[in-house]
């Protein structure tokens, strides 16, 4: 008979190392005489079987109510060895379920916790997970059960970049990078080995879009790895014109242009995103992003037809979900399985670790190592007054760049932001243009 019985979710978008994380889970609580207990669908799988669940929100100033369509209550007991750690997405499915917008959710699902006899409760996911998880922390809705957020997500944006938000050394980040990310970025390296050659052999104007919201480093590592002649960043709100103005020059001196964009990009003028469908949200309330590439290769070639520039092609480029999926590197993979098993372990271990959040850390004294490591998560985030976590951005620092990752006057990454980058980097693209004579 099992010691204790440990409950696992992931919420919000998928990432290649959410299996390695569970599997990580899934070793230490066998080593440890547990039964794992995976709940299908994030947060919905945690809610009551065959209940009925409506979502509330407020749309102009009314409160709408719709049925929560996601299946509720459905779980499966998790074994190690039926867990493929070098598969991506979620074995155990994931959602956004938004329960802080459901009516009773929050003790319903303490009671289903309850029901099934759940001692340890490990939410895996981003800054919408853990908003959710550190909620049933601070409250002490789950009673005696002891509850640790396990970060994931693409957009790196789920930890701090150092003190009071400030980058100070690598050392002081909590979390150099989160699970997930350093294979997302292995993706866009190769998606851009395709475009670049392509932009190069056709002499086009091309520009890749990265995910991210809010932070830019998906954008950010994309653009280094992949050769990329411009990155943009949300954290830099940017001119058009400008751009478009750097675009052409930098085409009339190389005969062609490769940029990379994050899809979180915003006009200085509007202050708005690029590109934007206010029609469409997810269950968090965020609005449907994708499709700044596109607006900025149309704005690029209305003004270098303005200016008098033939180029035979521009296009902007939207790869969205390729970036989430497939096989994880061999780092993410390891630093994801270590960062389950250190919190299964850390969590039944000391009652102390209640309310933390699970970290990965790095150790740049002892071989420069990534190690796993836990602290409260008021400390792991930063957090609002609202109580939401506040995504991690990309340090920029407008007077000295060299101090942060990112330099918005050239429009690219730094060198502190490329030693960064070169911690995880699975392969860079690789391509050497004609260098010799050409004759008429």
């Amino acid at each position: 008979m099992a010691k204790f019985r440990v409950g696992v979710l992931t919420g919000g978008g998928d990432t290649s190392a959410l299996n390695a994380t569970i599997k990580g889970i899934a070793r230490a609580t066998e080593e440890l005489d547990g039964e794992l207990i995976g709940f299908r669908r994030g947060w919905a799988g945690v809610l009551l079987p065959d209940k009925e669940y409506f979502v509330e929100e407020e749309m102009e100033g009314k409160i709408e109510r719709k049925k929560l369509e996601d299946a509720t209550g459905e779980y499966v007991f998790l074994k190690a060895n039926n867990i493929n750690s070098w598969q991506g997405g979620s074995i155990i499915l994931s959602s956004r379920t938004d329960i802080t917008k459901i009516p009773g959710a929050l003790e319903d699902v303490a009671k289903r916790l309850k029901q099934l006899n759940i001692d340890y409760f490990l939410p895996i996911g981003g800054d919408d997970t853990t908003t959710v998880t550190l909620k049933f922390a601070k409250e002490n809705i789950l009673g005696n059960i002891r509850i640790m957020a396990v970060p994931k997500t693409i957009d790196n944006d789920n930890g701090k970049i150092g003190p009071n938000g400030i980058f100070s050394r690598f050392e002081d980040m909590v979390n150099i990078w989160t699970p997930g990310f350093p294979t997302a970025v292995k993706n866009g390296t190769i998606y851009a080995s395709f475009s670049y050659s392509t932009a190069y052999t056709h002499e086009r104007v091309l520009w890749d879009e990265a995910m991210g919201r809010k932070p830019g480093w998906l954008a950010l590592a994309m653009g280094y790895l992949g050769l990329a002649d411009m990155t943009i960043i949300p954290e830099d709100k940017i001119q058009i014109e400008d751009i478009c103005r750097r675009t052409l020059e930098i085409y009339q001196r190389k005969g062609f242009f490769y940029g990379v964009i994050a899809e979180g990009a915003i006009d200085a003028e509007t202050g708005e995103f690029l590109s934007e469908n206010k029609s469409i949200k997810d269950k968090f309330g965020h609005t449907k992003l994708g499709g700044a590439a596109k607006v900025i290769a149309d704005k690029t070639k209305e003004y270098f037809k303005k200016k008098g520039v033939y180029a035979p092609y521009f296009n902007g480029q939207v790869p969205e979900y390729l970036y989430r999926g497939g096989t994880p590197t061999a780092l993410d993979r390891k630093t994801a399985m270590d960062l389950g098993r250190h919190a299964l372990e850390s969590l039944a271990g000391n009652s102390a670790a209640n309310g933390h959040m699970a970290v990965l850390l790095w150790d740049g004294k002892e071989e420069e190592k990534v190690v796993p490591s836990n602290m409260p998560l008021e400390k792991a985030v930063a957090i609002s007054e609202k109580g939401k976590i506040i995504p991690r951005r990309v340090p920029v620092d407008t007077k000295n760049p060299e101090n942060g990752f990112y330099d918005p006057n050239t429009k690219n990454i730094t060198d502190l932001g490329k030693q960064y980058v070169l911690m995880f980097a699975d392969a860079s693209v690789q391509f050497e243009p004609w260098k010799g004579e050409i004759y008429k």
